[in-house]
């Protein structure tokens, strides 16, 4: 049972809700650094997601101060929730780009496929949490149709938890495989990069962005599966320690992870020029299959 009588169930921690202020818009800062000094629209992405973070931290400061200030509790609830799908659609995106920097061989899909099939699974979510939010925030407190809304909201959160599940699955084939120096299909090798401290620091970033945003989408499960009255949704606690600290790493290690990208975009082409001439020239030798190729 809730301690308070309001939305929350309890009086939201001024400290906590500044501190996540300051950590998101730390990483705001660089992830804008990141922009100006590189120039890529990928960027673009987690900036908008860290932008959400803040937002909804900002409400949850004001909610310290005006506790019954039922547009605070949505506001937060919506943009903490929805956010997040920022930094999976960037985390997908990033691994296409591992795929072709280290050799589509190593991995089980061919690299286009992470970021169509489950940037497609991330839409899905959004519009799903974006649409529960909807409903909930145009509800009455407590009524039949704010649970409507927060049953979409619950829909859209174990859709985008089971697409990070899968991309977890492939992504963690596709290290193992890296690492292990076996590919997982036929493909030519000469496009490979070889891997070195740097990029392996780059990666184990992503993969730890990864594992927080999977924790999160564990949590908020759990959070909304009990209900607006529930005792976790009501417990600020597991809000901080599963919410706050995997998004704020997740979004701080973001940052390195973007370097294969960078290197990718002016190497993509020169990638696609050799695996077709490579294609040219052994087609007769050694008859390569058009699958091998088709990245």
């Amino acid at each position: 049972m809730a301690a308070y009588d309001n939305a929350f169930g309890y009086i939201p921690a001024g400290w906590l809700a500044i501190i996540a202020v300051v950590f998101f818009s730390i990483s705001f800062v660089l992830l804008i650094a990141s922009l100006v000094i590189y120039r890529h629209l990928l960027i673009l992405v987690p900036i908008i997601g860290t932008a959400g973070e803040i937002a909804g931290w900002a409400c949850r400061i004001n909610a310290h101060y005006n506790p019954n200030n039922y547009d605070d509790f949505l506001g937060q609830i919506i943009s903490l929730i929805i956010s997040p799908v920022f930094y999976s659609a960037e985390v997908y995106v990033l691994l296409y780009h591992w795929v072709m920097l280290y050799g589509p061989r190593f991995s089980l899909l061919k690299p286009k496929l992470y970021a169509i099939l489950f940037i497609t699974f991330d839409i899905i979510a959004l519009v799903l949490q974006a649409a529960g939010g909807g409903i909930a925030g145009g509800a009455k407190e407590g009524s039949k149709e704010q649970d409507k809304g927060s049953n979409i909201m619950l829909g859209g959160i174990c859709f985008q938890l089971f697409s990070t599940l899968l991309f977890s699955i492939l992504g963690l084939f596709f290290a193992a495989a890296v690492c292990k120096g076996k590919p997982v299909r036929p493909g030519p090798s000469m496009t490979d990069t070889p891997r070195s401290r740097s990029r392996d620091a780059c990666f184990v970033s992503l993969c730890l962005a990864t594992i927080a945003i999977l924790a999160r989408a564990i949590y908020r499960v759990v959070e909304l599966s009990g209900g607006w009255g529930g005792s976790v949704i009501t417990h600020e606690v597991w809000f901080g320690v599963f919410d706050f600290i995997p998004m704020i790493l997740a979004s701080l290690f973001l940052v390195p992870s973007i370097c294969p990208a960078l290197q990718s975009k002016s190497g993509g082409a020169k990638e696609n020029a050799s695996i077709h001439q490579t294609d040219v020239s052994d087609q007769g030798e050694k008859g390569l299959s058009s699958s091998d190729i088709n990245i």
